[in-house]
């Protein structure tokens, strides 16, 4: 629907145009056939209008109504843009594109269109770069090559030493797989403990999502954490009456080394 609607758009303005070019075309005879008939005075009259009519036909072929800069570079156009401009006049590297195209037509004094010694010496060394001689080509191979061979022998000796250590790391593999069987063994055993005492604790089995085995179990914590401190306590004070006792015992011992001395004495 919309395609169809932009094509009528497009046939009502170009028949729209042709009316306009027909109107202005008929105006144009009537005020030529007005003039004098006289042959100078014709030829007078159409060589100072026929500019004139030519812009304005122009104008109406303009369907795109692109402004001139834009419809200048349509190839059917193909104008030359205009060189007093100041954004063309002073850009060099505008002008070398209109003199590749028009040539000598274009009136550009190609002198100017040099590059200058320092863009010369960027275009050499993009050259240099970009475009390496033969030996050059020849020394990166070579390089190349050479860095090829020392990756691949470390590569292989890597695997060497690697090769050498698997015997080592399958059996550390198979020990620490058999801890963490080991593991897994005790806490099945240790939540299999609690279980049972659960059962022998409320008379009937229970699973581990029961909140019952859940309130069990914090008061089993708690009752650890309550033995731990109790423990550590009592560790508090068997290590403070060791510590009076050793105190006591150097005492007693200076003593009896004093009463040695007066005794001599």
């Amino acid at each position: 629907m919309a395609t169809a609607l932009y094509l009528l758009a497009r046939r009502e303005h170009s028949l729209l145009n042709i009316s306009k070019y027909c109107v202005l075309k008929s105006k144009v005879i009537r005020k030529a056939s007005s003039v004098d008939s006289t042959e100078t005075n014709l030829e007078s009259n159409q060589s100072e209008n026929k500019p004139r009519v030519e812009d304005e036909i122009t104008h109406i072929r303009n369907v795109s109504n692109l402004p001139q800069k834009l419809r200048a570079k349509l190839l059917h156009v193909n104008e030359m843009p205009d060189l007093n401009d100041d954004k063309i006049r002073n850009n060099t590297r505008i002008l070398r594109k209109i003199y590749a195209k028009y040539g000598q037509s274009s009136g550009i004094d190609p002198r100017i269109l040099w590059p200058l010694r320092s863009e010369l010496k960027v275009i050499k060394e993009d050259e240099r770069d970009w475009d390496p001689t033969f030996q050059d080509l020849v020394n990166q191979m070579n390089q190349k090559k050479i860095a090829e061979q020392k990756e691949r022998k470390e590569r292989e000796e890597r695997v060497a030493k690697n090769m050498a250590l698997m015997p080592k790391w399958i059996a550390e593999y198979h020990k620490r797989e058999e801890a963490k069987k080991q593991v897994q063994n005790e806490q099945e055993k240790k939540k299999q403990k609690l279980l049972d005492e659960a059962r022998d604790y409320y008379g009937y089995s229970i699973t581990p999502h029961d909140p019952k085995f859940k309130q069990m179990l914090e008061e089993k914590a708690l009752e650890e954490k309550k033995a731990k401190k109790a423990m550590k306590k009592q560790y508090k004070t068997e290590r403070a009456q060791a510590f009076l006792q050793k105190q006591l015992e150097q005492k007693a011992k200076e003593e009896e080394e004093e009463e040695e001395v007066e005794g001599k004495k």
